[in-house]
């Protein structure tokens, strides 16, 4: 009696057990479809530095080209008052009368020979230095502009900043390989000029230098990780 009172319900059981799964893998599947909508990431915020412009509105960088120049001055003066030796030196020569003798042609010759290799070879020996330190000058700022951008982006909440090189021309009549180089070369094709950080970094960078005196603090790598 009990057996066939099992079998006259056992569909009924059935269906509600395969009712009750489905409605648990249904839950299973919402909550599943809920919880990868909640983990998707937020957006990345994102700022872009013209480095022209920036270089152009940091006092430091100002400061530092104005103190090379001074720096290089005296070469310049040098190779001027060399320049004018040579000058004055083959107008004597070419203002020589014919009367005038083979020594004085000979000394005025030497002498302008003399003047000119030495202008040469100081003249490539001091814009060589001039590149170097020139060189140190743009390394040294564009550390601490890296180093700035990190601190500028943790600040205040910027997951990523880009250099924007827009604004290359591609000239005409130039071949498929010139254009090629320049393409190539440029990593931002498109930016809302409210993704613009130039001038609030030139800020925090002009702020950082004027609080030391002029004498902006030595960046830390940004490469290194935080211990």
């Amino acid at each position: 009696m009990r057996s066939s009172l099992v079998a006259r319900h056992a569909p009924g059981l059935l269906s509600l057990a395969l009712l009750a799964a489905g409605v648990v893998a249904g839950v299973a599947w919402t909550s599943s479809a809920n919880s990868t909508v909640q983990m998707a990431p937020a957006p990345a915020v994102i700022g872009v530095v013209n480095l022209e412009k920036l270089s152009n509105l940091l006092t430091e960088m100002k400061d530092r080209n104005t103190n090379l120049t001074s720096r290089n001055q005296p070469r310049v003066d040098e190779l001027k008052n060399l320049d004018s030796q040579l000058t004055q030196t083959k107008k004597e020569l070419s203002d020589l009368p014919p009367s005038a003798s083979k020594d004085k042609r000979m000394e005025l010759t030497l002498k302008a020979i003399e003047l000119e290799a030495m202008f040469d070879t100081k003249k490539r020996a001091y814009q060589q230095a001039a590149g170097i330190e020139s060189g140190g000058v743009l390394r040294d700022v564009y550390m601490k502009i890296l180093a700035s951008a990190k601190r500028f982006a943790e600040s205040n909440g910027y997951d990523l900043i880009l250099l924007d090189d827009r604004g290359a021309e591609l000239p005409e009549n130039r071949s498929a390989d010139d254009y090629s180089r320049v393409i190539t070369s440029t990593k931002l094709m498109f930016a809302k000029e409210s993704l613009d950080v130039t001038d609030a970094l030139a800020t925090l960078m002009n702020n950082d230098y004027t609080a030391t005196g002029g004498k902006a603090p030595a960046p830390a790598n940004p490469a290194s990780k935080k211990k």
